[in-house]
């Protein structure tokens, strides 16, 4: 056994556990407790953590990936520590589950690149960092046991990896017996911290995070932050009937809230939501002005590429519901619509999208013409100059009485502040 690899598979094992730990911090940091500001690994719009962890894929179970990923790097570890091959009944067993237990993870790196590809509009840098680890450790373990070729190693692995959850308790049980009163106790017990420590990652987290976290403080802060943007004019089409823009409360509402969103962006449908969520509460208070962003280059000039390939056909078909004073619940069906979810399904996107005439109860021949005219595309293509002139960085964007919110998870918070205030004044 070549022991240089041994301690490079202990080392990768201890970079996954870190980051693991550190991407079950930011799941709960990010979701229980969204004044506590900004995930500290977000780079820019392109290299950021917070869509992955809102997205559907970032939990199974009922637990963060992070989660997920420490207790296998604390297994790892631990395997690492007291698997000796000389010594073991079946040696060769050992280390072919544990070739069969890399591939394993590496293929799940794969699954979830490809999931980040395929719907999400940012990469997580913590994550391409666990992939990198998978795959690392993956081609560690294969250089491990160079005298015995690959289909046997594969054959063995296979075979008695039918049972890891046997093996795996069997193992723990046996190095606590023979260990806990040796020399090596210290390392046991060190280990099975270690194990307990990953197993409640994100308990532990959240624990930690109400212990320190002042709710209140972190309110004002995040208030300051957003008066501290500058104040930008964002346009308001109400005159023409036909490329009107839509809005939703009382024209005179103190507070105007404005949200650039694109139908088929997995974000804005997940913020769809939370804006419901805000009006619900707040309905009373304030105005909120929905602008389009397809990010697709069928009708925006911006995008270079073809992206969200339904996102113009979404838009155009809820404007067109718009002649129909019926807009917002035409954007409430695009929103939830299942097919949008999974743009690569079989099933049709275009049909359910178009489904939504009979749904919604729409005049068929007016809804016919309208998407046959073109005529708003031109609307869309105003929506995305004058998101072009505030530099918009990617959807959702808000804006509220004309300052940006970069925080979006705080839109609530702000409001409610603007809210207390207003009914201060008021008195």
């Amino acid at each position: 056994m070549n022991s240089s690899l041994w301690f490079a598979a202990l080392g990768l094992a201890a970079i996954g556990l870190l980051l693991s730990l550190y991407s079950s911090y930011e799941y709960i940091h990010v979701l229980a407790f969204p004044l506590s500001g900004e995930a500290s690994c977000n780079i820019n719009a392109q290299f950021n953590c917070e869509q992955a962890i809102r997205s559907p894929f970032a939990a199974f179970l009922n637990r963060s990936l992070g989660n997920w990923g420490a207790l296998f790097y604390a297994s790892v570890l631990f395997f690492l520590f007291f698997y000796n091959p000389e010594r073991a009944e079946s040696p060769k067993r050992g280390l072919s589950v544990f070739l069969i237990v890399c591939l394993l993870s590496s293929l799940c790196s794969v699954s979830l690149f490809v999931i980040t590809v395929k719907t999400l509009d940012a990469f997580c840098p913590v994550c391409i960092g666990l992939y990198a680890v998978s795959f690392l450790l993956l081609a560690v373990v294969f250089g491990m046991e160079r005298d015995r070729s690959l289909g046997e190693r594969l054959k063995v692995g296979v075979v008695n990896g039918l049972t890891i959850p046997y093996l795996a308790a069997s193992f723990l049980i046996e190095q606590i017996r023979t260990q806990l009163f040796s020399a090596r106790a210290p390392l046991l017990i060190f280990s099975l911290a270690i194990l307990a420590v990953s197993l409640f990652s994100d308990l532990l987290s959240y624990k930690y995070l109400k212990a320190t976290e002042n709710m209140d403080e972190r309110a004002a802060a995040a208030v300051q932050l957003w008066l501290a943007e500058p104040l930008q004019d964002i346009p308001f089409e109400g005159e023409d009937p036909v490329l009107r823009d839509f809005r939703k409360g009382d024209p005179n509402s103190a507070i105007r809230i404005v949200e650039f969103f694109d139908f088929e962006c997995p974000a804005c449908r997940q913020f769809y939501y939370e804006i419901k969520d805000v009006l619900s509460e707040f309905g009373d208070h304030v105005i909120i002005e929905y602008r389009n962003y397809p990010l697709d280059s069928a009708c925006n000039p911006g995008i270079g590429r073809s992206f969200h390939q339904y996102a113009c056909e979404a838009a155009e078909f809820a404007r067109c519901a718009g002649e129909q004073d019926r807009y917002f619940e035409a954007s409430d069906y695009l929103l939830t619509l299942e097919a949008m979810d999974n743009p690569e399904s079989p099933v049709g996107v275009s049909d359910a999208i178009r489904a939504g005439i009979n749904r919604l109860d729409l005049d068929k021949a007016k809804m016919d013409e309208c998407l046959q005219s073109d005529r708003q595309i031109l609307a869309l293509r105003r929506d995305i100059e004058v998101a072009d002139t505030l530099k918009l960085r990617g959807t959702p964007s808000i804006w509220i009485n004309g300052r940006l919110l970069k925080n979006r998870s705080l839109l609530r918070d702000v409001v409610s502040y603007l809210v207390k205030k207003e009914q201060g004044e008021k008195r």
